[in-house]
């Protein structure tokens, strides 16, 4: 999470370089978006296709009760209409209307020692925000937690964590000081609850018993 002085010049900034990114995005920056809250906090958005998206809760928080105003950015478009289905932690899942098109996230489970990748937005003063993909390797765990042998930075939190086959494994928390002061990441699994979630609901069959004359 970082914060902005100037959200009405962000926002400009950020249409501008997502358009200009839609079209040369690797796959996995393919599912990436930002969401800038109205107090001036923005963070990174996993867009989950169907219509659904995970961010990071303390991102968009005012309090331990509510949550602040958001503005969800994804290929070139702003969303002010998104909606909280449901949180755990410090992740929530929202409706948004991006990524409709897109087709459902695949998910799978982190290992020890696995090689991971994420994107880390970085802003300047005075420059449009970059994007970098960064590859890193999963460190150790605790009940929660994944932690990566990787720094995350702000405006990280929110990011997914994909796996070599492109699969979510999880999304970034923030950043874990550990081991003498060495600055490292951390990552939360998505909870099978808000998996559930965004799936769409089974199909209902009806079955008629023909009755003999």
């Amino acid at each position: 999470m970082n914060r902005i002085r100037h959200p009405r010049y962000f926002l400009a900034v950020m249409v501008a370089l997502l358009i200009g990114c839609a079209t040369t995005r690797p796959p996995v920056m393919e599912r990436y978006g930002l969401v800038v809250a109205e107090n001036g906090h923005w963070g990174s958005v996993i867009i989950a296709g169907n219509g659904f998206a995970y961010l990071a809760k303390h991102v968009i928080e005012k309090d331990s009760v509510t949550l602040n105003p958001f503005y969800i950015f994804f290929r070139g478009t702003v969303d002010s209409t998104s909606t909280v289905i449901a949180s755990e932690g410090d992740m929530v899942l929202i409706r948004t209307f991006h990524g409709r098109p897109l087709e459902p996230v695949s998910y799978a489970h982190a290992n020890y020692l696995q090689e991971v990748v994420w994107v880390q937005p970085q802003f300047g003063l005075a420059a449009p925000p970059h994007l970098y993909l960064i590859v890193g390797k999963t460190a150790r765990r605790d009940s929660l937690s994944w932690y990566l042998d990787r720094a995350v930075y702000p405006g990280a939190s929110g990011s997914g964590v994909w796996d070599g086959d492109g699969e979510l494994v999880g999304m970034l928390q923030g950043i874990s000081f550990y081991d003498f002061g060495a600055v490292y990441g951390s990552f939360l699994p998505i909870p099978p609850k808000l998996i559930e979630r965004t799936r769409p609901p089974p199909k209902l069959e009806y079955y008629f018993n023909e009755r003999s004359p």
